[in-house]
């Protein structure tokens, strides 16, 4: 009996962490844009992303 309110009590506080910490990166998104070529020794390496996005 014992364990089973440590596991309940546990259970609870690791929800209210999930649910505190829903909140916490919630951060507009950044206008920012990096616009060039991707290049190696010179040569233009012609990549292609999703959407004109290539992720390096």
């Amino acid at each position: 009996m014992n364990m089973k309110i440590v596991s309940n009590i546990f259970s609870l506080l690791l929800l209210l962490v999930l649910f505190t910490g829903c909140g916490k990166d919630n951060y507009d998104a950044p206008e920012s844009k990096i616009v060039g070529k991707v290049t190696y020794q010179g040569q233009a390496l012609n990549l292609r992303g999703t959407g004109e996005a290539v992720q390096l």
